[in-house]
């Protein structure tokens, strides 16, 4: 077996964040618009790795570019390194931490499975919080649950920025995409017509994200007749794989179902866009540092699940800086 050798010449560190930024967005210019740098050095950047591992990391042919296999391991490898490194930066900024003895989370129910093991092993191996209770609530309950102290921070789609006194941790936007049972290549771009043929599967109207669907359809003078809903992700998407309709979701309202094994066909929202957020929310001054250690270990977790979902889906996601943006 070849040994590689350990010295470079070139920040190591540095270049696998030029990587994932290559990664996430598929270009070098969108990229290199995002870190702030000129074009050339993510370039010099890629190819310092591709000379350190001697393998090509990209497909150049292809636009937007693709990562090999030998980049998808990279990449990978890169989150992990990366976020490991930023906790290393938010343990040492505060040595002491302050005894946590219970942590109440509300979770949208789309993301409380994936993420009970990430939130459970953070605030135990890094804090020791001996109790730990989690509540998967809709988040138009999650004002309530923040404001009459019933939880201690919130996983949500909501900033609450009507309400003082709390940090946000943002984690990611997400677009909402078209989703089409397996083998439904036909659709010609016309929502109305495809509905004339195939029910739109929604969510509940008292749930938040079949409010915001069922609003953006109406602002894009779309009209379609409502046939079946479910207030469970998992229940429209079950529905969409055996053939009965289709639906609108984003991203991570995929995740559930497809780490299920469903098969889907996903494609763009052929309307206006329509997006969402989601963003950690805690009471500040409170918690100490384990918010934020808890933003990038959600990042990291999602970042990596994204890979599950196909090009069309991981284009829809963009992943912020994790910074607290005040209350």
């Amino acid at each position: 077996m070849t040994k590689r050798s350990s010295s470079h010449d070139f920040n190591l560190l540095r270049s696998l964040e030029v990587f994932q930024a290559i990664a996430e967005h598929g270009q070098m210019t969108r990229a290199a618009s995002i870190l702030g740098i000129t074009q050339s050095a993510v370039s010099q950047h890629l190819s310092n790795l591709e000379k350190l591992y001697s393998t090509d990391l990209v497909d150049r042919r292809l636009r937007p570019m693709q990562l090999t296999l030998s980049g998808q391991a990279l990449h990978q490898h890169a989150i992990e390194i990366l976020s490991r490194v930023e906790m290393v930066n938010v343990d040492l900024d505060q040595i002491d931490q302050s005894h946590i003895p219970l942590l109440r989370v509300g979770l949208l129910p789309s993301l409380a499975t994936l993420l009970t093991p990430v939130l459970i092993e953070t605030a135990q191996s890094l804090y020791q919080v001996p109790q730990v209770s989690l509540f998967a609530d809709l988040s138009n309950t999650h004002q309530q649950l923040i404001k009459s102290r019933q939880v201690d921070l919130l996983v949500t789609s909501q900033a609450f920025y009507d309400l003082d006194g709390l940090a946000r941790y943002p984690i990611l936007e997400e677009s909402f995409l078209l989703i089409l049972p397996p083998g439904r290549d036909d659709f010609d771009g016309d929502l109305e017509r495809l509905a004339a043929s195939l029910p739109m599967i929604r969510f509940s109207p008292s749930t938040p994200a079949g409010l915001l669907v069922d609003q953006h359809l109406r602002r894009c003078s779309v009209s379609i007749e409502r046939n079946f809903d479910a207030d469970r992700t998992t229940m429209i998407m079950a529905a969409v794989a055996a053939g009965y309709g289709f639906c609108i979701l984003s991203p991570t309202l995929l995740l559930d179902g497809i780490i299920e094994g469903m098969s889907l066909s996903i494609k763009p929202l052929p309307i206006k866009p329509l997006k969402r957020h989601i963003i950690l929310v805690n009471r500040q001054h409170e918690l100490d540092q384990l918010p934020q250690h808890l933003s990038l270990a959600i990042r990291a977790r999602l970042q990596q699940s994204m890979q599950l979902l196909d090009v069309e889906a991981q284009q829809a996601v963009v992943f912020a800086a994790v910074t607290n943006t005040g209350g």
